[in-house]
């Protein structure tokens, strides 16, 4: 059995790169970088927490 780590950093690990294209259509590619970063990381979190 997948570890819960590896099944909540894959889904930030994807999150991160739907954040980063919903967010560049309003903010700069930097600055969507960032936030999706950031909103990937509390997702990631989150899920870990459910699946322990």
């Amino acid at each position: 059995m997948i570890s819960p780590a590896i099944y909540s950093a894959t889904f930030g690990f994807f999150l991160f790169y739907f954040f980063r294209w919903v967010f560049v259509e309003r903010y700069t590619a930097d600055v969507a970088s960032n936030y999706a970063i950031i909103s990937a990381f509390i997702c990631g979190l989150i899920t870990f927490g459910a699946l322990i």
